[in-house]
């Protein structure tokens, strides 16, 4: 048997158990030394794409560039680079490995869509839009293409144009999960509740008849999160907290805590407006950090489901509790940490609250401005029946600026300087209407979100 020949068998072998998941019985008739040899461009694949499995990405990226060198012409080699670059978010080099690869073929469906998905997620809307588009010329019934092309014009709050092609895709397969989630997110930004809370039901009876493997418990997610939404809008609380506790869930506050760690400087006075410094300032350059790094998830600051720029101007990085068992979410718990003792602080100072239940706080974002950045319009937290069970709302300053920014309260004639680790938790009713100032210098960062009551 020539040596050729025998690696045939071997690839042969190797690949049917890789078909099975079996990715290290593969890996051992491959004999990774001698293979690391080869200029068998078949086998120096099968090698990448087992690391890939493995989630071993700097060997899978090795043996993707050892192919190249024996074939720089093979689109999906670029297309399976970008894709690792993408996942580990390197999102500069996944954009210049697709573009390779579009160079090669200009038509691959697989590069065109994950090359849109990545400017979607980097929220280059329209030249996502152009190549999702380029796909539907290609296939006109690309279900995937369609409902992207409806995500972004919904996002851009652009209703309308959202539906025409989401309304092309129901009639390819009215029984998608992702796509009764979109769906029913664009009869809520049209203040159609009741039709989103029947085709969310519809999504998440779907879900949970499927075998849930990783994606349809996503997809159930993001399903049940979105009817929590749609349920608050309708006055319907109690079923809303059931959705979300299954979902995106809650961080639980204690109001009565025996023991405490007081943070180190507090001054409360009678505007209700708690004040104190995170000493542990670290953690607020860990949530910079992070954000930043999240470019993907980041999404132009909303109010009240809409997008205006001449009421806020910031960018938004929404974060689920339920997140909090990934590794590189794990800081956030020494944050919260802190915020259940400035509550308890806060609680010592005014004891009546002594008389509520423990506290919840759901979804959360940590938001950026820019310089000229701001939330200039005054609002309060609790202004509808969706927020109808906020007690609070809190923030954290992130960093220092050195003009602007400012946190006005309007009926006190009391503004908050951003410092970094300075935190308030303040009613979220009427009388502590606010607005962040115009950001003058730099950029600024907060944490912030909501303190609820479920009883």
């Amino acid at each position: 048997m020539s040596d050729n020949e025998k690696s045939d068998i071997d690839y042969k072998n190797a690949k049917s158990f890789f078909d099975k998941g079996f990715y290290d019985d593969a890996l051992l008739i491959l004999k990774e030394d001698k293979a690391i040899k080869t200029k068998d461009i078949n086998i120096l694949l099968l090698l990448a794409s087992i690391y890939r499995k493995k989630g071993t990405n700097d060997k899978a990226l090795f043996y993707y560039n050892k192919a190249l060198i024996i074939n720089p012409n093979l689109s999906d080699i670029y297309l399976n680079i970008g894709n690792i670059y993408s996942d580990i978010e390197e999102f500069d080099k996944a954009y210049k490995y697709f573009m390779k690869a579009l160079s090669i073929d200009k038509n691959n469906i697989a590069v065109l869509n994950n090359l849109s998905l990545l400017l979607k997620d980097l929220r280059q809307f329209d030249k996502a839009i152009t190549n999702f588009k380029k796909i539907l010329n290609l296939d006109p019934n690309n279900l995937e293409a369609l409902i992207n092309l409806g995500i972004c014009y919904q996002i851009q709050g652009m209703s309308e144009k959202a539906f025409k092609y989401l309304e092309m895709a129901l009639k390819i397969d009215p029984d998608n999960v992702t796509l009764l989630n979109v769906l029913g997110n664009n009869k809520m930004a049209i203040g159609n509740y009741e039709d989103a809370i029947n085709i969310f039901n519809k999504g998440k009876f779907i879900a949970n008849e499927k075998n849930l493997n990783e994606k349809n418990y996503e997809d159930l997610k993001n399903i049940r999160t979105n009817l929590a939404t749609a349920l608050f809008h309708t006055g319907q609380i109690k079923k809303g907290i059931k959705e979300k506790s299954k979902s995106s869930g809650y961080i639980k506050l204690n109001i009565d805590q025996s023991i405490s760690s007081v943070p180190k400087v507090n001054s409360i006075n009678n505007n209700f407006i708690g004040d104190w410094v995170m000493e542990d300032k670290k953690i607020c350059h860990e949530m910079i950090e992070f954000f930043n790094k999240k470019k993907n998830r980041q999404q132009v600051g909303e109010l009240g489901g809409g997008y205006n720029k001449n009421k806020k101007d910031s960018l938004d990085l929404s974060i689920d509790p339920i997140e909090f068992k990934n590794p590189d979410f794990q800081f956030f718990k020494h944050y919260f940490r802190f915020l259940q003792n400035c509550l308890t602080n806060y609680c010592e100072q005014w004891p009546f609250l002594n008389k509520l239940d423990d506290m919840y706080i759901g979804t959360f974002n940590i938001q950026k401005y820019f310089k000229g950045g701001h939330f200039k319009w005054p609002h309060a937290e609790r202004m509808e029946m969706y927020s109808c069970n906020r007690v609070f709302a809190w923030m954290t300053y992130l960093n220092d600026i050195e003009k602007g920014g400012e946190t006005v309260f309007t009926h006190y004639n009391v503004k908050f300087s951003p410092n970094v680790g300075r935190t308030l938790i303040w009613p979220a009713e009427w009388t502590h209407a606010h607005y962040g100032d115009e950001v003058g210098i730099g950029e600024k960062y907060i944490i912030t979100g909501w303190m609820e009551i479920h009883k």
